[in-house]
Formats: C-alpha cells, sequence, structure tokens
C-alpha cells in the first residue's frame, strides 16, 4: 500500500487506559513511540463513560489495552451500567480508526472450562474486535490462538509485534552473594523462584506437589508476590502445610507487594524461574525473568514456545501429570546451583545470565517493535484515509 499523507504527518496516537503503575509495559512501550516520531497522548482511565471520552480525544488513532475492567462490576446494578456504557463506547468507534492490543485470550480469572464465566467474557471481547480496524498480537501463536477463539472480521488487520524487554527498567546490580545473604540462603542452594502476584491461574498448588517430589537437601522453592484472593492465599498456605516437613522447610512464601527495587534482589538470589501457568497466552512474567538472566521453566503453551530462548527454556506439557516435576529435574541438571566449588558456579552463573541478557536485549528490543507499530498505524491510516474518500465520492454520486 503506498503510504502518502501520513508519511510525513505526525501521528498522534491515544493509548487507553493508560495505568503505569499497573505495569510498566505501557511506559515504555509509550515512550518507544514517542522516540519513534509518535505523539502519544497517554489518556488515564475513566469509572464512567470510558470509552466514549477515549474516542473524543483529538488523537488519530487511539490504542487499547486491557478491557475487562470496562464491563465488569461487583454487582448486577453496576455491571449492567458499564455494560450500557462500554457497547455506547464501542458505537463511537467510527469516529477513528481504533487499536486493540490482545494481552490475553480472556481476562485471568476467568475459567474458559466454565460456561457462563467465559461466554460472558467471550461476547464482551467479540463486540470490541467487531469495531476494531486493527488488532496487536505479540507472537504468531497469539494470532493463532485469537482466530481459533473469537471471529476476526475479514477487513480487520492484524499486526504482530513483540513484547519489549525489562532490561533497563528495574535496578539490577545487588550480586548473587548479596542477594543471598538479604534472603537467608546459603549460596550451595539451589533456588527455585516463582515472583508475581498469587492468583490460581499461574500453578502455585502444582509447583508446590512437583517440588514435593523431587527436593533434595540443597533445593529450595521461593514463591513471592502480591496476594489478591484471601481464600487462595489460603489454600497456597495449605498445601505447603500439608508437606513433608523435610520439604515444607525448603519452601519460603513472601507474601505481599514487591518493590521495584526489590526484585533485584530475588532474580539475583535465584539459579531459576518457574512459571507454571495452567492457561496463558503472552507472558510479561517470562520477559521479567529473561531480563534478569534467569533460565525458565514454563509449559509450552500460548506464546511461551516463541518467545522463550530455546537454549535456556525447560518446556513440558501442562496435561501430563509428571511434565512439571521432570521439567524441575531437568532444569535442575542443566541450569542448577550445584556439583562444583563455590567460585566455578558463581562465575557459571554469572556467565549464562549475561548471555540471556544480551540476547533477550536483542531479541525483544522495544526501538524495534516500536518501528514496527508505527508502520502498522500508518497502513490503517492509510487505509481509512481511502475508505473515507470513496464513502465521499459516493454520498457525492447520491446527492
Amino acid at each position: 500500500m503506498k503510504l502518502r499523507h501520513f508519511e510525513t504527518k505526525t501521528i498522534t496516537v491515544g493509548s487507553f487506559a493508560y495505568a503505569p503503575g499497573f505495569n510498566p509495559y505501557q511506559r515504555l512501550f509509550t515512550n518507544a513511540l514517542e522516540e519513534a516520531g509518535v505523539n502519544v497522548l497517554r489518556i488515564p482511565p475513566a469509572k464512567w463513560w470510558p470509552l466514549t471520552k477515549a474516542c473524543r480525544r483529538p488523537v488519530d488513532i487511539l490504542h487499547l489495552d486491557w478491557h475487562y475492567d470496562w464491563y465488569r462490576g461487583k454487582n448486577w446494578l453496576t455491571r449492567e451500567l458499564k455494560r450500557v456504557m462500554y457497547h455506547h463506547g464501542l458505537a463511537q468507534f467510527r469516529r477513528l480508526p481504533v487499536v486493540w492490543t490482545a494481552h490475553n485470550l480472556a481476562a485471568h480469572d476467568v475459567d474458559l472450562g466454565r460456561s457462563s464465566a467465559a461466554n460472558d467474557d467471550h461476547r464482551m471481547t467479540q463486540a470490541l474486535i467487531k469495531r476494531c480496524q486493527g488488532i496487536m498480537v505479540m507472537s504468531g501463536a497469539s494470532e493463532r490462538l485469537l482466530r481459533e477463539r473469537y471471529t476476526l472480521p475479514k477487513s480487520i488487520r492484524v499486526a504482530k509485534v513483540p513484547h519489549g524487554h525489562y532490561i533497563d527498567a528495574y535496578p539490577n546490580v545487588v550480586s548473587h552473594s548479596q542477594s543471598r545473604k538479604k534472603l537467608g540462603l546459603t549460596d550451595a542452594a539451589n533456588v527455585f523462584l516463582s515472583l508475581g502476584s498469587l492468583r490460581p491461574y499461574k500453578g502455585h498448588r502444582e509447583l508446590i506437589a512437583a517440588f514435593g517430589q523431587i527436593a533434595t537437601a540443597d533445593d529450595h522453592l521461593l514463591i513471592a508476590g502480591k496476594s489478591l484472593d484471601s481464600s487462595y492465599l489460603d489454600s497456597l498456605t495449605g498445601w505447603i502445610a500439608s508437606q513433608p516437613t523435610s520439604v515444607r522447610d525448603r519452601i519460603e512464601l513472601h507474601v505481599g507487594e514487591i518493590a521495584d527495587e526489590s526484585l533485584q534482589d530475588y532474580f539475583a538470589a535465584a539459579d531459576i524461574a518457574v512459571l507454571p501457568f495452567s492457561d496463558i497466552l503472552n507472558s510479561g512474567s517470562l520477559l521479567l525473568a529473561l531480563s534478569f538472566g534467569l533460565p525458565v521453566v514454563a509449559p509450552s503453551i500460548g506464546s511461551i514456545p516463541e518467545v522463550a530462548i530455546k537454549e535456556y527454556h525447560q518446556g513440558y506439557s501442562p496435561q501430563d501429570s509428571g511434565g512439571l516435576q521432570r521439567a524441575l529435574t531437568n532444569a535442575r541438571l542443566r541450569f542448577g546451583n550445584c556439583g562444583q566449588i563455590r567460585e566455578e558456579r558463581i562465575d557459571r552463573r554469572r556467565a549464562r545470565s549475561q548471555a540471556i541478557i544480551d540476547e533477550t536485549r536483542k531479541r525483544y528490543s522495544w526501538k524495534s517493535s516500536a518501528a514496527k507499530l508505527v508502520e502498522f498505524y500508518q497502513e490503517l491510516l492509510a487505509q481509512n484515509s481511502t475508505t473515507r474518500h470513496a464513502s465521499d465520492i459516493r454520498q457525492r454520486n447520491e446527492f
């Protein structure tokens, strides 16, 4: 397609709903877009008529991220009011091109096997897709799975734009030995780390059970993150308590929000990151672990096989009853902190960590992703301009 007008005009993009405190992803991406020459209007969340208000902003393109809160409510009345506002907002998409980033196939707390919640979420997301001109996916697997679950209009354009890294987003200066001392871990320990919000889809129950089967005297499991559900936290502590004392004493649960400057303590202390998702499409946690230089145990589902660095990924199938257990064992053999004198272990870990960081920086550059997204914006604006021109001609002829 020949891009005439918007190649020279500065594009103004509305990023909605912009909430960088929730996830640095938006801040990093919008900064990269600005460096690529795009004018970004950061539109904060709005409780009432969020989409309608966003569509009235002075932008050329509206780019949407997570949309689930726009139609959900704690009670029936709130939910119905929000859905009226949601559908009214979708109707405003005719004002300008709208792009949606398909972060997930459904909200994380929606069980795709439960018909009522899953079908309801499906209807709301399908309504959004129907109104968009473009969808941004983060991998080829994301597009394939999205097309399997939803009906995409023939007119909609889809662009693959990878998730960028987090290498420069958080401090990473603490040493392996310093972090272990701070967390009370010995230099000889082999540490598996599961870091992130404590939620059912993260697979903690399966992880604890698998660790209980493979744990040796030197193995430690560190689970850290913020609790969003007190009942799930009770279950989590119960699963740990049910393990034999010899295993239970090697599992540590750190509950609470982890400050940005403290993330380095956990990643520097660990040998292997474990992400035992029961279901996932894209994983920021995977990019976070790679950005701190850790090899990863994660299921071979969704985008993970495509995004993970093969040499430092131990995959498995969640449908395999012993899959996670074997993956932990194999990861310990490949990446574990064992079988060498202290200096050799530290040197090997340092070299491996740097190799992972270097490869992650090369593969998942924000600059590269921003360039791809700008090209996608230009294509959509050129298409929109052509469509409006054709519509104007038809209207004049009819008159």
